[in-house]
């Protein structure tokens, strides 16, 4: 009888553990938190001073300082477009600074910039009423360089004079030009606004580089430099 209670007991004991609910653990995957990017340190940026950019003054051609040429002291180098917006508008043509085209010239009566230019310089005085400047331009072959010398020294005084002829019945030629291979040199007394000026230009090349140099000034001025010498000068710089 004893044996019988304690079976039955422990059967109940079993049967009660297995009715009674065994808490449950549920592992936990730990989640990590979004880790947020710190917020960049801002460093100061520092103010470079800017640079003074040396133009090269080896370079056929290159002109960067008016002390090159032997200019007063006054005279400082500018752009081509400031050029441009200096020079008195009506000679802008005849300076060399742009082409006239009509149906009569379709490349210009002066076809300036009918070679690939090679290189260029430009000073002005301190009031912008006197100018010097000049460029170079590629002859490639022996064509091109014939085509210079027809155009731009055989032909070149009729040329110029045309086109400042609406502004002055002054042009002639310059005497004692021998620059380079071939060259030519023209002087003329446009008037233009009640201003009278004088205008100078060489054109020359030398080897496959054609080139013009040009002063422009007030006829009641005296000239910045002699066009002739501003010539072999430049020519000097294209050997």
């Amino acid at each position: 009888m004893k044996y019988a209670i304690l079976v039955i007991s422990l059967i109940g004991c079993f049967a009660l553990a297995g009715c009674s609910s065994v808490p449950t653990t549920t592992a936990m995957v730990p989640t990590e938190a979004p880790t947020s990017a710190p917020s960049p340190t801002e460093v100061p940026t520092a103010t470079v001073a800017p640079t003074a950019v040396q133009l090269p003054t080896s370079a056929p051609g290159v002109i960067s300082s008016p002390d090159q040429l032997g200019l007063a002291a006054d005279f400082v180098p500018i752009s081509f477009d400031d050029l441009a917006l200096k020079y008195p508008p009506k000679l802008l043509f005849a300076g060399g600074i742009k082409e006239e085209k009509d149906q009569f010239y379709p490349l210009g009566l002066i076809p300036w910039f009918q070679f690939p230019l090679k290189a260029r310089f430009a000073f002005t005085n301190s009031d912008n009423t006197q100018f010097v400047h000049g460029f170079t331009v590629a002859l490639a072959n022996p064509k091109d360089q014939s085509s210079f010398d027809a155009l731009f020294v055989s032909e070149f005084f009729a040329k110029m004079r045309l086109s400042v002829l609406r502004w002055t019945p002054n042009a002639a030629k310059i005497k004692g030009v021998a620059v380079g291979d071939k060259s030519v040199g023209v002087t003329s007394s446009p008037k233009i606004d009640n201003t009278a000026w004088t205008l100078n230009v060489v054109s020359f090349r030398v080897g496959d580089t054609g080139a013009f140099v040009f002063t422009l000034y007030p006829a009641s001025a005296t000239t910045p430099i002699d066009i002739v010498k501003l010539a072999e000068t430049y020519a000097g710089t294209l050997k």
